[in-house]
């Protein structure tokens, strides 16, 4: 298919949900956040920046060695509308490399910057069978809104084999990060199991 895959969840009636961040790694916040999962007992999946993965290696490391899954984001987060195609090449594999130097064996999927994409990067994705990893769960983030708030609203959106969103590598996302416990207990009282992409694109597949 030329214009390739997006997926934005998989369809399911298991009670399964992926969580995913973008952007960074970035220091101090990314340690918050692994300590967050790790006390929750679960796993979830960091689009990466490579620019970033490249200059804050420790974290890309601490991230790989915790048993997250660990997706590219591009090199450099620009819109890859109308980019022409070797510079949509260079994005994505400068990127896998990056990963791939902090040990990471696992399967890398990839997530289009601002969830835009037209031409070059579609045809891309296509030709290496590589699926754009896009969500059904997306909510406002920001000093704005509380924990509770955001919380409330990715519970109420989540179905089985929703992936979720959200941004927590920030200074201005801290109730990103306070959400995290939040929705991890509530969707596990639910009855939620939680899956890195990896495994879900396999249910997918299956």
């Amino acid at each position: 298919m030329f214009m390739g895959t997006i997926l934005t969840r998989i369809e399911t009636d298991e009670k399964i949900v992926a969580l995913t961040f973008d952007d960074g790694p970035l220091p101090v916040h990314t340690d918050e956040v692994l300590r967050l999962l790790a006390e929750n007992d679960i796993r979830a999946t960091f689009f990466v920046i490579g620019k970033d993965a490249e200059r804050h290696t420790n974290e890309l490391q601490s991230i790989v060695d915790a048993g997250h899954a660990v997706g590219n984001h591009s090199y450099t987060h620009s819109a890859m509308v109308f980019m022409p195609p070797n510079q949509v090449a260079n994005e994505i594999e400068a990127t896998d490399a990056v990963i791939r130097a902090a040990g990471y064996l696992g399967v890398i999927p990839f997530r289009a910057p601002y969830n835009l994409k037209f031409v070059a990067l579609p045809f891309y994705l296509a030709r290496h069978n590589r699926p754009d990893i896009s969500r059904d769960v997306l909510v406002q983030e920001g000093t704005e809104r509380t924990a509770n708030a955001i919380a409330a609203e990715v519970v109420e959106k989540v179905q089985p084999g929703s992936i979720v969103l959200l941004h927590p590598m920030y200074d201005h996302t801290a109730s990103s990060r306070a959400a995290i416990p939040l929705i991890v207990q509530e969707l596990k009282n639910q009855g939620y199991q939680f899956v890195k992409i990896p495994e879900l694109l396999e249910i997918a597949g299956s």
